[in-house]
């Protein structure tokens, strides 16, 4: 069951760096929660390492694949980074400029840099069903396209690729909103069985039922999530 759900939440971010670098090398994902992401790409073959400040003193691994500050990290990961992801992470830093800034140091020469946020405009349209984006506890920024270019251009990036396309994120976010206790992020991790499946189940119903909506919202630059590659000038 954790396989799928993991395959089917993170299988889009593999094959989109997939097919920027064929051959696997070193990446970084910043803000990596509880390390799913970490430890799929792991199992994919790549060399692949966590930076979240709730992980604590020590890594969480015996892989020391888990730290839990970018310093840390490069203390003792000495090697630069071919691809630095940030899913869902940028809105929850408290400096966002700072944070781009060192992780553009932190890349190897042209390396890239993977970020999704949710976008503000999207959540500014759909306000009469309290977008369930700008809940989440945490978040300290939000981001439209504009702002979100500029942020990147500033700290040194050449972006390649913006869009709101197509993601399991923006495929929740409307029955996220009407039924809060929906979000994945509280029910992934459930003891209690029924209870998550009755949840999941609910939840795909009602994201099939919105799903043409959300594809044209991005099919038309108006979708739920921001989603960028840029790379690092030099």
């Amino acid at each position: 069951m954790k396989n799928f759900i993991d395959r089917f939440r993170y299988y889009p971010i593999y094959k989109l760096i997939f097919n920027l670098y064929p051959k696997k090398k070193r990446i970084l994902d910043f803000g990596c929660g509880r390390g799913e992401l970490v430890s799929y790409l792991r199992r994919k073959g790549w060399d692949a390492y966590g930076v979240d400040p709730e992980i604590g003193d020590k890594p969480v691994s015996s892989e020391d694949a888990f730290f839990y500050s970018l310093e840390n990290i490069q203390r003792n990961i000495r090697e630069p980074f071919d691809v630095v992801i940030l899913n869902f992470s940028l809105e929850h830093c408290k400096d966002p400029a700072l944070i781009l800034r060192q992780l553009y140091g932190a890349l190897a020469s042209r390396g890239v840099i993977f970020i999704r946020v949710p976008s503000y405009e999207h959540i500014l349209r759909q306000k009469v069903i309290l977008s369930f984006q700008s809940k989440i506890f945490g978040h300290r920024h939000f981001f439209s396209r504009n702002s979100l270019k500029k942020i990147i251009n500033d700290s040194g990036f050449s972006i390649l690729e913006i869009n709101t396309r197509f993601c399991i994120a923006a495929l929740i976010t409307i029955p996220c909103s009407i039924f809060p206790a929906l979000d994945p992020m509280i029910w992934l991790y459930e003891k209690n069985k029924i209870v998550k499946l009755t949840k999941g189940a609910i939840l795909g119903l009602l994201s099939l039922f919105f799903l043409p909506l959300i594809l044209f919202e991005s099919l038309v630059g108006q979708g739920a999530i921001i989603s960028v590659v840029a790379k690092k000038v030099n």
